[in-house]
């Protein structure tokens, strides 16, 4: 009796090393949620190796077999469904690519396909790749994240309002005993939730990065802190 098959698009979030020469890949599909893949000899050094395909991040059309949600599935056939124009040559945004797809994998637990969620990734990762300015980029996917984790930061911001991460939402400065980002950060966050572009310096910017990292913490029990997140403030100095 031969398997099931499907078709989607995925975005790979995760790889892990699995003996001498295969791979253990997490997906974000559009069609079936989060999944995970077995894919055998893709790390055999021989020509014609197709191991670039399986990169994190990389956003491919694939069709594979059907297994239940928590098994490992095998891939029957994979192609790029879209290649990037700047991202795998620009340091600093495949940091930045890395963040988001790591804070994505750490964030997401169910396995029900959800396409707007998908949409909101992908989408992500090509705006990110298009454009020349990027200082915000990761910080806008957090916020924009959260939206779809349930953990979505009230609005209700004030002058002068620092946020309370515990109840994520802003209160009057000074009224928070534990867990807040000081009034400056605080409205940063809020002009980013609002869709503007504030100026700011770096190290605002990472600190918010290091709040709101906090924040999904806080809200989320099972969220690891992001390694890719050191890195990319090495990076940027």
């Amino acid at each position: 009796m031969s398997s099931k098959l499907y078709k989607t698009q995925a975005i790979f979030l995760k790889a892990l090393k699995y003996k001498e020469s295969s791979l253990i890949l997490d997906a974000y599909t559009r069609e079936r949620g989060l999944r995970s893949y077995i894919v055998s000899g893709v790390r055999k050094q021989k020509k014609g190796s197709n191991s670039a395909l399986y990169q994190i991040m990389n956003i491919i059309d694939l069709i594979a077999y059907e297994k239940e949600p928590h098994q490992l599935s095998r891939i029957k056939e994979i192609k790029l469904a879209h290649v990037y124009d700047t991202i795998q040559k620009d340091i600093v945004k495949s940091s930045i690519a890395t963040v988001m797809v790591e804070c994505t994998r750490n964030a997401i637990k169910e396995h029900e396909p959800n396409q707007e969620l998908y949409d909101f990734i992908a989408q992500s990762l090509h705006s990110l790749d298009k454009e020349d300015q990027v200082s915000y980029a990761a910080l806008n996917y957090m916020i924009g994240l959260s939206r779809f984790l349930g953990i979505q930061p009230d609005a209700n911001y004030q002058d002068g309002a620092e946020f309370d991460l515990q109840e994520g939402r802003y209160a009057p400065q000074g009224s928070i005993p534990k867990y807040s980002i000081n009034p400056q950060l605080s409205q940063l966050l809020f002009q980013l939730q609002s869709g503007q572009e504030p100026l700011s310096n770096k190290n605002a910017r990472q600190a918010l990065l290091k709040k709101l990292m906090e924040y999904y913490q806080l809200h989320l029990p099972y969220f690891k802190p992001l390694k890719s997140l050191d890195i990319l403030s090495v990076i940027l100095g």
